[in-house]
């Protein structure tokens, strides 16, 4: 059964610290990742995701950054992980 998990482009971002919500560890982040990176490593997985604009995360409230809505099956810590490893491999083909 699959869940909506809630992405956040701050959750792979270099410049965030995990106090302020980065979930990766500094070797799996980039600086600044863009939706459309994130987009892109989503639509390559084959997960339904879904963009919304102009949303902010609580603790970042003065930055609208969007979301993305993915259903997956697994746990959100699983799909954040395997979202990294493949941004940060298409950022090092793509700098």
């Amino acid at each position: 059964m699959n869940k909506t998990y809630r992405i956040w482009p701050h959750y792979f971002d270099c410049t965030v610290s995990r106090f302020s919500g980065r979930k990766i560890p500094k070797t799996l982040c980039i600086d600044r990742p863009s939706i459309d990176i994130i987009l892109d490593v989503c639509k390559k997985l084959n997960l339904k995701c879904q963009y919304i604009k102009d949303k902010k995360h609580p603790k970042h409230w003065f930055k609208y950054t969007g979301l993305i809505l993915i259903d997956y099956s697994g746990r959100k810590s699983e799909l954040i992980k395997l979202i990294a490893k493949n941004i940060k491999e298409k950022h090092r083909h793509n700098p």
